[in-house]
């Protein structure tokens, strides 16, 4: 069974990659999102979301993989392994999201505009 020491060190640390890979790249998604959303609701939507992923993400993926019975140095290391893997994926989610967005844009442009050769 995990002690309390290791189930707090490993959501601090989860935490603390989380919310500083979130603070990093709050400003440029913002402005991606910007560019995507129809309307400053949507924006603030999509970013809430972004960072309730980009938060609880690797924290869940900490939380479920946990195995007792480490000594708390691979512990540590573990729970930044797990840490980590999450923000990528949360990432590849994010991106994956943005890029739909992208594509279905550029075939409503280019539905719109039929005889417009778009420019590079």
């Amino acid at each position: 069974m995990l002690g309390w020491n290791e189930l707090i060190i490993s959501f601090s640390l989860s935490l603390a990659l989380s919310l500083g890979t979130t603070a990093f790249i709050w400003r440029p998604l913002r402005e991606v999102l910007s560019r995507l959303c129809d309307s400053p609701a949507t924006t603030h939507f999509w970013s809430a979301f972004a960072a309730v992923i980009f938060i609880l993400g690797p924290l869940a993926i900490v939380a479920a993989a946990l195995v007792p019975s480490r000594p708390l140095v691979e512990h540590v290391r573990y729970a930044l392994l797990l840490s980590s893997l999450g923000i990528m994926g949360a990432f590849a989610l994010m991106g994956a999201v943005i890029m739909a967005n992208v594509e279905r844009r550029l075939i409503q442009k280019s539905d719109a505009a039929p005889n417009q050769i778009p420019s590079a």
